[in-house]
């Protein structure tokens, strides 16, 4: 039998190619060599007749509950406003200084940059090859300008990394995963606690901290940092990278893997499943977002642990906790009982005013507009306080506005497709800026925003002018309610608080488009003196169910699975610190050793739910009614049979009245139902002073 031997003889040729390319880089311009690298890709692209399956590297942990990059608190200064502004250039040449004295180059080791190719290519010594850039940025940009704060960077065009052949750099892993928003809220609560304390340190200029690895890359410097002699003794200078600078794809990983191996020469140990999550021996909880570091404890234990890890880390100074992350914090304390009050602030006064950019931007852009167009322009830029960040639904469609507009645009079977959605948003440039921006505000501070913004995010690439509408009236109700803040109460020891988790789901929510079902929770810290919000959800489901039952048990499923467990498993982490009760293992290298057995769970675990079949579900008895499951629902409902009998999880019914989880999956239109939503989970709606 042939084994292909009519196969074309692609990768010979390849060589050939290649190895003509490589040869012929030091006398070709860029355009040719440009040329040949795109006949080289093309060539490469043509079928092979030989499939060869390629193993992929295992995925980072995380399951989307990691807090999203947050450039959207600094704002970057542009060139014309660095060269009016003295503070920014002052800063961009003291960061340089700092790089310099910190030795993330060297510059008795500058060579020509030629050199180092030749070099390279006669010994196949891999080399990286990258150029620095600097700017300025104001910190804390959504504040008053006094509070604002000018820090200068530099950073490694990792975009443009290239090795000594010209072709981009390729790295296999390059993901660090940062703290979550649960793993923060956790800390506060233990902070909070009688006794307790919860503070902030910095690490000065993390990344930087750390020698660099892999290949040795070679950095050109702004010609604005360039020793005198420099200007005349070379033409292409280049330094050898020594640390892991900002920009370079795997300065994250780096920076991670170094701070991980100096807080266990601390007495520190990672929390499996929760990425930048260490406890100690005392109990001591530390949560760190790259240079971050948040502690909490008892508070004599929480300060032994800061000065441990400043012996072996460069840190700044303790502060208390006020501001983390861009939210603000406020305390206090009545009879042993501390009111914790997140707030936003300044950040979502910065996104309506961006919301307002946004929109003349997008006039602009969409070019001359019909009478019809204009006045929903007109419409969206009146933003008047909303008592409910939900649009009436029934009465949408019957708007003068969308029948106008339908008749503008010929007719409205014509201009309707999925559901009655007019497609083409006015909004839709921008819509991806507005939602981003809302949808951390949602995940770390504001629940209440979290059901509107998430069903906006599933029309990002697929925006209509019903979106522009929600959009707006999203944005009206941030705009009357500014000041709203999400409250909790600690007042006992951890010792004595468990983990309640409400569980809630609408029937074939998502109407129009896919019938799928929304799945929301709510899981809190409880006490006799204590109750304190840790984490929330609000997600479409991955399957259509087929009856209320169905959608029940699948948004039991993804809280008990992605929420309750993982917390239980972090909380009694620090339970088990404060009091082993688990026999110290032996270190063995026998590849036959039993495994350590799994700890007793500690933290008690309640589970409440509104709907009396998927409770009987959860309990173990399955209904014949609900045989015709699929099997992505069939698997959820075994899994959680067992996940709760396993983990001691106590199912009981609540009235749908009282069911915190509610507001997560439904949009409530009525400003008393909504009011009554918001008093029962702890935000209080305030008026804008």
């Amino acid at each position: 039998m042939k084994k292909y031997d009519s196969a074309p003889k692609w990768d010979s040729d390849v060589k050939m190619m290649d190895q003509k390319i490589q040869h012929s880089f030091q006398k070709s311009t860029f355009r040719e060599r440009k040329e040949a690298r795109k006949a080289l890709m093309n060539l490469m692209a043509m079928p092979s007749g030989i499939a060869i399956a390629e193993q992929h590297r295992p995925k980072s942990a995380g399951d989307g509950a990691t807090l999203p990059p947050l450039a959207l608190i600094a704002k970057l200064l542009t060139a014309k406003e660095v060269r009016e502004r003295p503070d920014a250039q002052q800063a961009i040449r003291d960061e340089g200084a700092k790089q310099k004295r910190m030795g993330t180059w060297d510059e008795s080791e500058v060579v020509e940059k030629h050199e180092v190719l030749q070099r390279a290519r006669r010994t196949s010594e891999k080399v990286h090859f990258a150029r620095c850039f600097a700017f300025a940025s104001d910190k804390n940009s959504e504040a008053d300008i006094g509070s604002r704060i000018v820090k200068g960077r530099m950073v490694l065009g990792g975009d443009r990394l290239q090795d000594q052949f010209g072709s981009a750099a390729a790295f296999s892993d390059i993901q660090m995963s940062p703290t979550t928003a649960a793993a923060i809220r956790l800390a506060i609560a233990i902070g909070s606690c009688p006794g307790g304390e919860a503070i902030l340190m910095d690490a000065s200029a993390a990344y930087l901290q750390a020698p660099m690895k892999g290949p040795l890359t070679y950095i050109t410097l702004p010609k604005e940092l360039w020793p005198a002699h420099w200007h005349t003794n070379f033409r292409d200078p280049v330094v050898p990278l020594r640390k892991a600078m900002y920009g370079h794809p795997s300065s994250g990983l780096i920076w991670a893997e170094y701070c991980a191996s100096k807080l266990l020469g601390v007495g520190f140990t990672p929390v499996a499943g929760w990425p930048s999550t260490f406890v100690n021996k005392a109990g001591a909880l530390l949560t760190l977002y790259v240079d971050d570091f948040l502690f909490a404890g008892k508070s004599e234990d929480v300060h032994i642990a800061a000065k441990a890890v400043s012996s072996v880390l460069d840190m700044g100074k303790t502060e208390a906790l006020e501001k983390f992350l861009g939210c603000f914090y406020s305390t206090s304390t009545v009879e042993g009982v501390t009111k914790v009050s997140i707030n936003m602030k300044d950040y979502l006064r910065s996104t309506c005013e961006e919301y307002a950019q946004h929109l003349e931007a997008c006039v602009k852009k969409a070019g001359p507009l019909s009478a019809a167009q204009q006045r929903h322009a007109r419409y969206l830029g009146r933003i008047n306080p909303a008592p409910t960040p939900f649009v009436d639904s029934s009465g949408r469609e019957g708007t003068a506005f969308m029948t106008s507009f339908a008749e503008s645009l010929g007719s409205t079977k014509e201009a309707k497709e999925q559901g009655g959605q007019i497609k083409g948003g006015l909004l839709a440039p921008a819509a991806a800026a507005i939602v981003g921006k809302v949808m951390y505000v949602a995940r770390i501070a504001r629940p209440d925003l979290l059901r509107a913004i998430s069903k906006l995010a599933r029309h990002v690439s697929c925006w209509s002018y019903e979106d522009d509408i929600d959009c707006r009236r999203l944005i009206a109700y941030i705009h009357g309610s500014l000041d709203a803040t999400l409250e909790g109460t600690v007042g006992d020891p951890i010792e004595k608080l468990k983990l309640d988790c409400y569980c809630d789901s609408d029937y074939a929510g998502d109407d129009g488009d896919s019938y799928r079902s929304t799945s929301g929770g709510w899981l809190e810290l409880v006490g006799p003196n204590t109750c304190f919000p840790l984490t929330f959800l609000s997600k479409r489901q991955t399957a259509v169910s087929r009856s209320s039952c169905e959608a029940e048990v699948a948004a039991a499923d993804v809280m008990v699975r992605k929420e309750l467990l993982p917390m239980s498993y972090l909380v009694d982490s620090v339970l088990e610190a404060k009091s082993p009760t688990m026999p110290v293992n032996k270190q063995t290298n026998s590849r036959l050793a039993e495994p350590p057995p799994e700890p007793p769970r500690k933290v008690r675990m309640a589970l409440f739910e509104d709907n009396q079949s998927a409770l009987l579900v959860l309990q173990g008895l399955v209904s014949k009614e609900l045989r015709h499951m699929s099997r992505t629902h069939e698997i959820q409902t075994h899994f959680l049979q067992e996940a709760l009998k396993k983990n001691k999880v106590e199912s009981s019914y609540i009235s749908t009245l009282l069911q915190k989880a509610d507001f997560l999956t439904k949009e409530f239109t009525d400003a008393a139902k909504w009011s009554d939503l918001m008093k029962l989970v702890g935000i209080k709606l305030q008026k804008n002073k």
